[in-house]
Protein backbone atom coordinates (compact mmCIF):
# COMPACT_ATOMS: atom_id res chain seq x y z
CA UNK A 1 0.00 0.00 0.00
CA UNK A 2 1.01 3.58 -0.58
CA UNK A 3 1.16 5.53 2.83
CA UNK A 4 -1.96 6.53 3.68
CA UNK A 5 -3.77 4.43 0.94
CA UNK A 6 -5.89 1.47 1.49
CA UNK A 7 -5.89 -0.09 -2.13
CA UNK A 8 -3.55 -1.41 -4.03
CA UNK A 9 -3.66 -3.67 -7.73
CA UNK A 10 -0.69 -5.24 -9.88
CA UNK A 11 -0.30 -5.59 -12.79
CA UNK A 12 3.20 -6.15 -14.43
CA UNK A 13 6.90 -7.77 -14.07
CA UNK A 14 10.40 -7.33 -14.70
CA UNK A 15 12.17 -10.36 -16.00
CA UNK A 16 13.98 -10.94 -12.55
CA UNK A 17 10.80 -10.39 -10.50
CA UNK A 18 12.75 -7.72 -8.75
CA UNK A 19 10.20 -4.35 -9.86
CA UNK A 20 6.68 -4.60 -10.26
CA UNK A 21 3.97 -1.85 -11.02
CA UNK A 22 0.65 -1.01 -11.19
CA UNK A 23 -1.97 0.96 -9.38
CA UNK A 24 -2.87 2.33 -6.08
CA UNK A 25 -4.86 4.59 -3.96
CA UNK A 26 -3.51 7.69 -2.79
CA UNK A 27 -5.08 10.26 -0.18
CA UNK A 28 -5.67 13.71 -1.90
CA UNK A 29 -7.79 16.70 0.38
CA UNK A 30 -10.99 14.44 1.32
CA UNK A 31 -10.76 11.59 -0.83
CA UNK A 32 -8.94 8.88 -2.79
CA UNK A 33 -7.51 8.96 -6.34
CA UNK A 34 -5.23 5.81 -7.69
CA UNK A 35 -1.77 7.09 -9.32
CA UNK A 36 0.74 4.25 -10.99
CA UNK A 37 3.45 2.66 -8.27
CA UNK A 38 6.66 0.71 -8.80
CA UNK A 39 7.74 -1.66 -6.45
CA UNK A 40 10.72 -3.14 -4.78
CA UNK A 41 12.20 -4.92 -2.29
CA UNK A 42 14.52 -2.15 -1.15
CA UNK A 43 12.36 1.02 -1.58
CA UNK A 44 8.82 -0.01 -1.53
CA UNK A 45 5.95 0.91 -3.14
CA UNK A 46 6.59 4.33 -4.65
CA UNK A 47 4.00 7.01 -6.60
CA UNK A 48 5.17 7.82 -10.04
CA UNK A 49 3.46 11.25 -9.51
CA UNK A 50 0.70 12.00 -12.20
CA UNK A 51 -2.30 11.82 -9.92
CA UNK A 52 -0.54 14.68 -7.47
CA UNK A 53 -1.74 17.31 -10.08
CA UNK A 54 -5.02 17.21 -8.32
CA UNK A 55 -8.50 15.31 -7.50
CA UNK A 56 -10.09 12.76 -10.85
CA UNK A 57 -6.60 13.00 -12.01
CA UNK A 58 -6.13 9.28 -12.30
CA UNK A 59 -3.11 7.05 -13.81
CA UNK A 60 -2.45 3.21 -14.01
CA UNK A 61 0.75 1.07 -14.83
CA UNK A 62 0.39 -1.69 -17.47
CA UNK A 63 3.67 -2.50 -18.26
CA UNK A 64 7.42 -2.59 -17.10
CA UNK A 65 10.55 -2.60 -19.20
CA UNK A 66 13.06 -5.88 -18.37
CA UNK A 67 14.78 -4.55 -16.25
CA UNK A 68 12.48 -1.83 -14.49
CA UNK A 69 13.32 0.78 -15.62
CA UNK A 70 10.87 1.95 -18.16
CA UNK A 71 6.97 2.14 -17.08
CA UNK A 72 4.38 2.68 -19.81
CA UNK A 73 0.64 3.08 -18.71
CA UNK A 74 -2.57 4.96 -19.29
CA UNK A 75 -3.40 8.47 -17.79
CA UNK A 76 -6.81 9.18 -17.69
CA UNK A 77 -7.06 11.86 -20.57
CA UNK A 78 -6.61 8.55 -22.78
CA UNK A 79 -3.20 8.96 -23.46
CA UNK A 80 -0.48 6.16 -22.83
CA UNK A 81 2.83 6.83 -20.89
CA UNK A 82 6.18 6.27 -20.85
CA UNK A 83 8.35 6.78 -17.29
CA UNK A 84 11.73 6.84 -16.68
CA UNK A 85 14.05 7.55 -13.33
CA UNK A 86 15.42 10.65 -15.67
CA UNK A 87 12.29 12.13 -17.84
CA UNK A 88 9.57 11.11 -15.29
CA UNK A 89 6.31 10.58 -15.94
CA UNK A 90 5.46 11.61 -20.03
CA UNK A 91 2.37 11.15 -22.33
CA UNK A 92 3.34 9.61 -25.78
CA UNK A 93 2.54 11.64 -28.85
CA UNK A 94 -1.64 11.23 -29.37
CA UNK A 95 -2.58 8.76 -32.71
CA UNK A 96 -4.50 10.02 -35.19
CA UNK A 97 -6.16 8.75 -38.22
CA UNK A 98 -7.28 11.58 -41.06
CA UNK A 99 -6.78 14.29 -38.47
CA UNK A 100 -9.07 13.04 -36.04
CA UNK A 101 -7.51 11.79 -32.66
CA UNK A 102 -7.86 8.08 -31.64
CA UNK A 103 -8.63 7.06 -28.07
CA UNK A 104 -6.86 4.89 -26.01
CA UNK A 105 -8.57 2.21 -24.58
CA UNK A 106 -8.32 2.81 -20.20
CA UNK A 107 -7.78 0.16 -18.60
CA UNK A 108 -6.40 -2.47 -21.14
CA UNK A 109 -2.83 -3.47 -21.40
CA UNK A 110 0.37 -2.25 -22.26
CA UNK A 111 3.61 -4.04 -23.87
CA UNK A 112 7.49 -2.80 -23.47
CA UNK A 113 10.68 -3.21 -24.85
CA UNK A 114 13.24 -3.63 -22.87
CA UNK A 115 15.14 -0.63 -24.02
CA UNK A 116 11.61 1.37 -23.94
CA UNK A 117 11.59 2.28 -27.31
CA UNK A 118 9.27 -0.11 -28.51
CA UNK A 119 5.19 0.54 -26.47
CA UNK A 120 2.31 -1.59 -27.67
CA UNK A 121 -1.47 -1.00 -26.53
CA UNK A 122 -4.47 -0.40 -28.20
CA UNK A 123 -6.55 2.37 -29.65
CA UNK A 124 -10.05 3.02 -30.13
CA UNK A 125 -10.79 5.26 -33.52
CA UNK A 126 -13.56 7.71 -33.15
CA UNK A 127 -15.09 6.15 -36.29
CA UNK A 128 -15.13 3.36 -37.69
CA UNK A 129 -13.13 0.74 -38.21
CA UNK A 130 -13.60 0.64 -34.25
CA UNK A 131 -10.47 -0.25 -32.48
CA UNK A 132 -6.26 -0.89 -33.36
CA UNK A 133 -3.58 -2.46 -32.33
CA UNK A 134 -0.70 0.10 -32.22
CA UNK A 135 2.70 0.40 -32.00
CA UNK A 136 5.24 3.41 -30.77
CA UNK A 137 8.70 2.57 -32.34
CA UNK A 138 10.99 5.13 -30.80
CA UNK A 139 9.40 7.29 -28.12
CA UNK A 140 9.24 10.47 -30.28
CA UNK A 141 7.33 8.99 -32.72
CA UNK A 142 3.75 8.85 -34.15
CA UNK A 143 2.24 5.15 -33.34
CA UNK A 144 1.40 3.21 -36.45
CA UNK A 145 -0.86 0.55 -37.06
CA UNK A 146 0.58 -3.16 -36.22
CA UNK A 147 -2.45 -4.66 -38.37
CA UNK A 148 -3.33 -1.99 -41.32
CA UNK A 149 -5.76 -2.23 -43.50
CA UNK A 150 -8.15 -4.47 -41.28
CA UNK A 151 -11.99 -3.88 -41.23
CA UNK A 152 -12.28 -5.10 -37.63
CA UNK A 153 -11.62 -4.93 -34.09
CA UNK A 154 -7.90 -5.91 -32.94
CA UNK A 155 -5.89 -5.26 -30.24
CA UNK A 156 -1.95 -5.53 -29.08
CA UNK A 157 -1.30 -6.56 -25.26
CA UNK A 158 2.43 -7.48 -25.45
CA UNK A 159 5.93 -7.08 -27.12
CA UNK A 160 8.96 -8.55 -27.21
CA UNK A 161 12.03 -7.45 -25.24
CA UNK A 162 14.13 -7.10 -28.72
CA UNK A 163 10.37 -4.83 -29.76
CA UNK A 164 10.74 -7.21 -32.98
CA UNK A 165 7.34 -9.14 -31.96
CA UNK A 166 4.00 -8.36 -31.02
CA UNK A 167 1.08 -10.35 -30.03
CA UNK A 168 -3.10 -10.27 -29.24
CA UNK A 169 -6.21 -10.71 -30.66
CA UNK A 170 -7.51 -9.84 -34.66
CA UNK A 171 -10.90 -9.72 -35.00
CA UNK A 172 -12.19 -11.75 -38.29
CA UNK A 173 -15.75 -12.05 -40.24
CA UNK A 174 -16.85 -15.19 -38.30
CA UNK A 175 -14.98 -14.55 -34.83
CA UNK A 176 -11.64 -13.72 -33.67
CA UNK A 177 -8.22 -15.09 -33.89
CA UNK A 178 -5.05 -14.42 -32.02
CA UNK A 179 -2.04 -12.96 -33.75
CA UNK A 180 1.72 -12.79 -33.63
CA UNK A 181 3.38 -9.55 -35.53
CA UNK A 182 6.88 -9.84 -36.29
CA UNK A 183 9.23 -6.96 -38.42
CA UNK A 184 10.30 -9.50 -40.92
CA UNK A 185 6.63 -11.18 -42.12
CA UNK A 186 4.29 -9.02 -40.86
CA UNK A 187 1.11 -10.72 -39.11
CA UNK A 188 1.10 -14.32 -38.68
CA UNK A 189 -2.89 -16.02 -37.50
CA UNK A 190 -2.45 -18.78 -34.73
CA UNK A 191 -4.18 -22.05 -35.13
CA UNK A 192 -7.12 -22.63 -33.54
CA UNK A 193 -6.49 -26.01 -32.02
CA UNK A 194 -6.98 -28.34 -34.96
CA UNK A 195 -10.28 -26.48 -36.04
CA UNK A 196 -12.08 -27.38 -32.59
CA UNK A 197 -12.50 -23.78 -31.44
CA UNK A 198 -13.97 -21.08 -33.70
CA UNK A 199 -12.34 -17.94 -31.34
CA UNK A 200 -9.29 -17.43 -29.73
CA UNK A 201 -7.25 -14.47 -28.09
CA UNK A 202 -3.95 -13.89 -26.85
CA UNK A 203 -3.20 -12.76 -23.17
CA UNK A 204 0.36 -12.77 -22.97
CA UNK A 205 3.57 -13.68 -24.37
CA UNK A 206 7.02 -15.12 -22.98
CA UNK A 207 10.12 -12.14 -23.16
CA UNK A 208 11.50 -13.47 -25.53
CA UNK A 209 8.26 -13.83 -28.32
CA UNK A 210 8.66 -17.36 -28.79
CA UNK A 211 5.78 -18.53 -26.31
CA UNK A 212 2.31 -17.05 -26.25
CA UNK A 213 -0.86 -17.92 -24.18
CA UNK A 214 -4.49 -17.15 -24.14
CA UNK A 215 -7.84 -19.17 -24.34
CA UNK A 216 -9.90 -20.61 -26.78
CA UNK A 217 -13.58 -21.16 -27.00
CA UNK A 218 -16.08 -22.25 -29.98
CA UNK A 219 -19.04 -20.44 -30.67
CA UNK A 220 -20.67 -23.19 -32.44
CA UNK A 221 -21.86 -26.35 -30.21
CA UNK A 222 -19.42 -26.53 -28.16
CA UNK A 223 -18.67 -23.18 -25.33
CA UNK A 224 -16.48 -24.81 -22.93
CA UNK A 225 -12.88 -22.47 -22.44
CA UNK A 226 -9.36 -23.72 -22.99
CA UNK A 227 -6.14 -22.19 -22.49
CA UNK A 228 -3.50 -22.61 -24.99
CA UNK A 229 0.18 -22.73 -25.14
CA UNK A 230 1.77 -21.69 -28.56
CA UNK A 231 4.88 -22.21 -30.03
CA UNK A 232 6.63 -21.90 -33.66
CA UNK A 233 7.26 -26.07 -33.55
CA UNK A 234 3.76 -26.91 -31.97
CA UNK A 235 1.35 -23.97 -32.96
CA UNK A 236 -1.50 -23.80 -30.68
CA UNK A 237 -1.93 -26.37 -27.89
CA UNK A 238 -4.80 -26.69 -25.64
CA UNK A 239 -3.42 -27.31 -22.10
CA UNK A 240 -6.83 -27.64 -20.00
CA UNK A 241 -10.02 -25.94 -19.16
CA UNK A 242 -8.90 -24.19 -16.52
CA UNK A 243 -11.24 -24.59 -13.03
CA UNK A 244 -14.27 -25.25 -15.48
CA UNK A 245 -15.14 -21.38 -15.36
CA UNK A 246 -16.15 -18.70 -17.00
CA UNK A 247 -13.17 -15.90 -18.83
CA UNK A 248 -10.38 -17.73 -17.10
CA UNK A 249 -7.45 -15.64 -18.22
CA UNK A 250 -3.91 -16.70 -18.30
CA UNK A 251 -2.16 -13.34 -17.73
CA UNK A 252 1.70 -14.90 -17.69
CA UNK A 253 4.08 -16.78 -19.00
CA UNK A 254 7.38 -17.61 -18.25
CA UNK A 255 10.14 -18.05 -20.87
CA UNK A 256 10.24 -21.76 -20.78
CA UNK A 257 6.59 -21.76 -20.88
CA UNK A 258 6.27 -24.35 -18.28
CA UNK A 259 4.62 -21.94 -15.69
CA UNK A 260 1.38 -20.16 -16.75
CA UNK A 261 -0.02 -17.51 -14.27
CA UNK A 262 -3.71 -16.21 -13.89
CA UNK A 263 -6.90 -15.88 -13.01
CA UNK A 264 -10.58 -17.50 -12.88
CA UNK A 265 -13.88 -15.97 -13.07
CA UNK A 266 -13.37 -12.33 -15.15
CA UNK A 267 -15.85 -10.54 -16.00
CA UNK A 268 -13.75 -7.75 -17.76
CA UNK A 269 -10.93 -7.78 -20.08
CA UNK A 270 -9.51 -4.82 -18.05
CA UNK A 271 -6.58 -5.47 -16.67
CA UNK A 272 -7.73 -3.26 -13.59
CA UNK A 273 -10.90 -5.14 -13.14
CA UNK A 274 -9.81 -8.37 -10.95
CA UNK A 275 -10.57 -12.03 -11.24
CA UNK A 276 -11.79 -14.05 -8.40
CA UNK A 277 -9.03 -16.40 -8.02
CA UNK A 278 -5.65 -16.98 -8.71
CA UNK A 279 -4.44 -19.60 -11.18
CA UNK A 280 -1.03 -21.43 -11.80
CA UNK A 281 -0.26 -23.82 -14.85
CA UNK A 282 2.64 -26.04 -14.46
CA UNK A 283 2.86 -29.84 -16.64
CA UNK A 284 3.35 -31.50 -14.31
CA UNK A 285 -0.15 -30.14 -12.32
CA UNK A 286 -2.25 -28.71 -14.81
CA UNK A 287 -4.62 -25.86 -13.72
CA UNK A 288 -4.14 -25.39 -9.90
CA UNK A 289 -5.52 -22.79 -7.72
CA UNK A 290 -2.47 -20.70 -6.80
CA UNK A 291 -3.70 -20.54 -3.67
CA UNK A 292 -3.89 -24.28 -2.86
CA UNK A 293 -0.13 -24.55 -4.30
CA UNK A 294 1.46 -22.27 -1.64
CA UNK A 295 -0.18 -23.15 1.00
CA UNK A 296 -0.18 -27.43 0.79
CA UNK A 297 2.64 -27.24 -1.18
CA UNK A 298 5.18 -24.91 0.10
CA UNK A 299 3.33 -24.95 3.49
CA UNK A 300 2.50 -20.62 3.41
CA UNK A 301 0.24 -19.55 6.15
CA UNK A 302 -2.11 -17.41 3.62
CA UNK A 303 -4.99 -17.20 6.77
CA UNK A 304 -7.10 -14.30 6.34
CA UNK A 305 -6.29 -14.06 2.51
CA UNK A 306 -7.56 -14.24 -0.41
CA UNK A 307 -5.51 -14.54 -3.95
CA UNK A 308 -7.78 -13.37 -6.71
CA UNK A 309 -5.62 -12.85 -9.19
CA UNK A 310 -1.67 -13.70 -10.54
CA UNK A 311 -1.13 -11.04 -13.18
CA UNK A 312 2.63 -11.63 -14.31
CA UNK A 313 5.94 -14.21 -13.66
CA UNK A 314 9.54 -13.64 -14.00
CA UNK A 315 11.32 -15.48 -16.68
CA UNK A 316 12.56 -18.15 -15.01
CA UNK A 317 9.04 -18.74 -12.87
CA UNK A 318 9.93 -18.24 -9.87
CA UNK A 319 8.52 -15.29 -8.84
CA UNK A 320 4.42 -14.44 -9.30
CA UNK A 321 2.85 -11.07 -8.32
CA UNK A 322 -0.95 -10.83 -8.19
CA UNK A 323 -3.67 -9.31 -6.02
CA UNK A 324 -6.21 -10.58 -3.28
CA UNK A 325 -7.84 -9.42 -0.31
CA UNK A 326 -5.49 -9.08 2.95
CA UNK A 327 -6.84 -10.28 6.18
CA UNK A 328 -8.70 -6.98 6.63
CA UNK A 329 -10.70 -7.29 3.73
CA UNK A 330 -9.14 -4.65 1.80
CA UNK A 331 -7.37 -5.14 -2.09
CA UNK A 332 -3.26 -5.51 -1.86
CA UNK A 333 -1.38 -6.62 -4.28
CA UNK A 334 1.51 -9.72 -3.46
CA UNK A 335 4.89 -10.68 -4.71
CA UNK A 336 5.24 -14.54 -4.19
CA UNK A 337 8.67 -16.33 -4.48
CA UNK A 338 8.86 -20.35 -5.21
CA UNK A 339 11.54 -22.64 -5.33
CA UNK A 340 10.60 -24.71 -8.79
CA UNK A 341 13.74 -27.36 -7.74
CA UNK A 342 11.98 -27.97 -3.84
CA UNK A 343 10.83 -31.55 -3.92
CA UNK A 344 7.25 -31.31 -2.38
CA UNK A 345 7.45 -34.71 -0.03
CA UNK A 346 4.74 -36.94 -1.56
CA UNK A 347 1.62 -37.79 0.27
CA UNK A 348 1.67 -41.44 2.36
CA UNK A 349 -1.83 -43.65 1.42
CA UNK A 350 -2.69 -45.89 4.52
CA UNK A 351 -4.97 -48.84 3.92
CA UNK A 352 -6.64 -50.98 7.03
CA UNK A 353 -9.39 -53.51 7.35
CA UNK A 354 -12.46 -51.97 8.69
CA UNK A 355 -15.14 -55.35 9.17
CA UNK A 356 -16.30 -55.95 5.43
CA UNK A 357 -14.69 -52.57 4.37
CA UNK A 358 -11.59 -51.34 2.47
CA UNK A 359 -10.40 -47.85 3.91
CA UNK A 360 -8.35 -45.82 2.21
CA UNK A 361 -6.75 -41.94 3.97
CA UNK A 362 -4.25 -39.67 3.14
CA UNK A 363 -3.96 -36.26 4.35
CA UNK A 364 -5.99 -33.14 2.76
CA UNK A 365 -2.74 -31.40 1.78
CA UNK A 366 -2.58 -34.09 -0.83
CA UNK A 367 -4.25 -31.21 -3.45
CA UNK A 368 -4.09 -32.31 -7.39
CA UNK A 369 -4.32 -35.92 -6.15
CA UNK A 370 -6.26 -38.57 -7.65
CA UNK A 371 -7.15 -41.86 -5.80
CA UNK A 372 -6.72 -44.92 -8.01
CA UNK A 373 -7.55 -48.41 -8.23
CA UNK A 374 -6.57 -51.38 -10.31
CA UNK A 375 -7.94 -54.86 -10.09
CA UNK A 376 -5.09 -57.07 -12.05
CA UNK A 377 -1.71 -57.30 -11.02
CA UNK A 378 -0.26 -55.98 -14.40
CA UNK A 379 -0.92 -52.13 -12.70
CA UNK A 380 -1.96 -51.25 -16.71
CA UNK A 381 -5.41 -50.28 -16.29
CA UNK A 382 -5.82 -47.65 -13.52
CA UNK A 383 -9.38 -46.32 -13.08
CA UNK A 384 -10.60 -43.86 -10.72
CA UNK A 385 -12.30 -44.82 -7.34
CA UNK A 386 -15.92 -43.36 -7.60
CA UNK A 387 -16.53 -43.16 -3.89
CA UNK A 388 -16.30 -39.87 -2.90
CA UNK A 389 -13.39 -39.19 0.07
CA UNK A 390 -15.22 -37.69 3.02
CA UNK A 391 -12.88 -34.89 5.18
CA UNK A 392 -12.04 -36.51 8.98
CA UNK A 393 -9.77 -33.51 10.27
CA UNK A 394 -6.88 -33.32 8.05
CA UNK A 395 -7.42 -36.60 6.43
CA UNK A 396 -9.34 -37.64 3.26
CA UNK A 397 -11.21 -41.21 4.15
CA UNK A 398 -12.55 -43.29 1.35
CA UNK A 399 -14.51 -46.17 2.31
CA UNK A 400 -14.93 -49.36 0.15
CA UNK A 401 -16.36 -52.75 0.13
CA UNK A 402 -14.00 -55.25 0.17
CA UNK A 403 -14.22 -57.13 -3.57
CA UNK A 404 -13.65 -61.23 -3.61
CA UNK A 405 -10.79 -60.27 -6.32
CA UNK A 406 -7.59 -58.15 -5.62
CA UNK A 407 -7.45 -54.75 -5.17
CA UNK A 408 -4.53 -52.24 -5.96
CA UNK A 409 -4.84 -48.50 -5.04
CA UNK A 410 -2.58 -45.55 -5.62
CA UNK A 411 -2.15 -41.52 -5.66
CA UNK A 412 -1.74 -39.91 -8.86
CA UNK A 413 -0.80 -36.59 -9.51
Amino acid sequence: MLPGGNDSFTTALSSDGKVAVGNAAMPIRDTFTYTSFRWTEASGMQSLGYSGFGPNKEDEANGVSADGSFIAGMLDTGDTYLWSQSSGLQPLPTPSVNGSSWIVAWGLPVGISSNGQTIVSTSIYPSFPPGSAICWIGTNNYPIPVIDGQPYDNSAVAVSDDGLVVTGLTATNGGGCAYRWTAASGVELLTDLSGSYTYSEADAMSRDGSIIVGFAYGFLGNSAEQWFRWTAETGAVGIGNPHDGDRDRPYGVSNDGNTIVGGTGGNSDFVNADTNDALIWRPRWGVRLLQDVLTNDYQLDLTGWHLTSARAVSTNGTVIVGNGFNPSGQREAWIATIDLTATVPLPQLTIRIDSANCVLIWPTNAAGFVLEQATDGTLTNWTSVPVSPAVVGTRFVATNAIATNNGYFRLRN
